[in-house]
């Protein structure tokens, strides 16, 4: 007596009605040639003709074959169909899937055997056998013969793919392909819809909740005033220390200014390593503030002088911060011209983090290089020397937080960041030295209280 394990069964691709049928008349017509195989009793290889056999009352032949373990049974099973019927492609990668957790626990077992080492050729001193590692999407790959990517699609497409998609693909009525750029599109065009439902809702509380920043009178080193672990995101772009003769600040490089770019009070004009003790103190003091999780966008410039780069990775490296990200913003033009330098019309947006990023968006989405004109900066706030585009601000605020988010720029200046805060319905701080820019700030965005 001869059993069936619906498990195994799962395992072997239904026939075609044309293939059952064709299979059953020969059957019928020459008896049962090839024996079932089984294993403790149970079909492992023949399913379809003991069907045929049992409901036709025809004799058929068993063999018993000899399995250490389950796992073992359904390799060979898989393996089985791989090598006696030409399945399609979309088939031999589902049916690859299906062994991916024995291949991985087959290769985490080698590593172990192995000491830990994933290096070909690798041995354990206390068993100095050579240990062949195993890749298991490569190993997956080679045993169903089609690509690691097809099979990185069509997992995507068995996770998430509804179920009339996998019964087309296995109709072949469409590719893999096609199924998968489909989902991705539909992935996508949903995503936008719930971005577009969460403005419109964020727009709708805004208007009846009116949010007015936190804006604090005080240096970006001492944020005393903030609590330990309570920023989600922070923006920020300080100043560059551009007031030395050295730094060409227009006019061909021929027309230095000594006070920098004309800010109100912050000193532009420091000693180069008295400004990177500066950087790296208001750093820190902004990992003090931020949340676990919490994201740091620092804007700022690789400078120029004797013949040689001042990078802000020089002291971003000092710091608490992971280093996540590097992102050009391509401004588009400069003031800082030198005759005896290519124009630098780009800086750098650093993408620190306080251990894993919380990243609201799904998918970022975004290049690393951005190209947005320093142009587009907001008339009503060109009276401050040195503002950057809304874009950069309101484009981070919506991928990393959520709508309870609490956002902080340690150099306000004109509010920018801020600005970007308020109208995406976050609450946010602002820590600014000059009182000047902070009445003038609360004046034009009617945030006096």
């Amino acid at each position: 007596m001869i059993h069936i394990d619906e498990e195994f069964k799962a395992l072997i691709p239904p026939l075609s009605a044309d293939e059952r049928a064709q299979l059953e008349a020969n059957i019928i017509a020459e008896g049962c040639r090839d024996a079932i195989v089984t294993w403790q009793g149970v079909i492992v290889d023949g399913h379809n003709r003991h069907e045929i056999c049992t409901r036709n009352n025809i004799d058929y032949r068993t063999v018993e074959r000899e399995f250490a373990t389950r796992d073992d049974v359904k390799l060979w099973i898989v393996q089985n169909q791989f090598g006696r019927r030409n399945l399609p492609t979309y088939e031999r990668a589902r049916l690859a899937l299906v062994i991916k957790p024995i291949i991985a626990a087959k290769a985490k077992a080698n590593e172990v055997a192995g000491g830990g080492d994933k290096r070909p050729g690798s041995t354990n001193l206390s068993n100095p056998v050579e240990i062949v590692p195993i890749d298991t999407r490569e190993e997956l790959s080679t045993i169903a013969g089609v690509s690691q990517g097809t099979i990185a699609k069509v997992e995507r497409i068995e996770r998430d793919a509804p179920a009339e998609v996998k019964q087309a693909l296995s109709r072949g009525d469409i590719s893999i392909d096609k199924a998968y750029q489909d989902m991705r599109r539909k992935e996508r065009e949903e995503q936008a819809e719930l971005e577009a439902i969460e403005r419109s809702r964020m727009e709708a509380l805004a208007s009846t909740k009116r949010i007015i920043p936190l804006i604090i009178c005080g240096r970006a080193e001492h944020c005393e005033s903030i609590a330990d672990a309570s920023v989600d995101l922070i923006i920020t772009s300080p100043p560059y220390n551009l007031g030395a003769a050295h730094w060409p600040m227009g006019g061909a490089g021929n027309t230095p200014r000594e006070a920098g770019i004309g800010y109100d009070i912050a000193n532009d004009a420091m000693e180069e390593n008295e400004y990177q003790d500066w950087q790296i103190k208001v750093i820190n003091e902004m990992w003090r503030v931020a949340k676990d999780g919490a994201s740091f966008f620092y804007n700022h410039k690789v400078r120029h002088a004797a013949g040689s780069i001042i990078h802000p990775m020089d002291w971003l490296r000092k710091t608490l911060w992971d280093i996540r990200q590097e992102i050009i913003w391509d401004r588009g033009s400069t003031h800082n011209h030198s005759s005896t330098l290519f124009w630098q019309q780009d800086e750098r947006i650093y993408w620190l983090t306080k251990g894993t990023p919380k990243i609201d968006s799904r998918t970022i989405g975004i290049p690393s290089v951005w190209r947005i004109p320093f142009t587009d900066v907001r008339p009503e706030n060109n009276w401050h020397p040195a503002p950057f585009p809304i874009e950069i601000p309101e484009t981070l605020i919506k991928i990393v937080t959520s709508a309870e988010a609490v956002v902080l720029d340690p150099f306000m200046g004109s509010g920018t960041t801020l600005i970007a805060a308020t109208k995406s319905g976050r609450n946010s701080i602002g820590v600014e030295i000059s009182s000047d820019y902070i009445e003038k700030v609360k004046r034009i965005n009617a945030w006096e209280t």
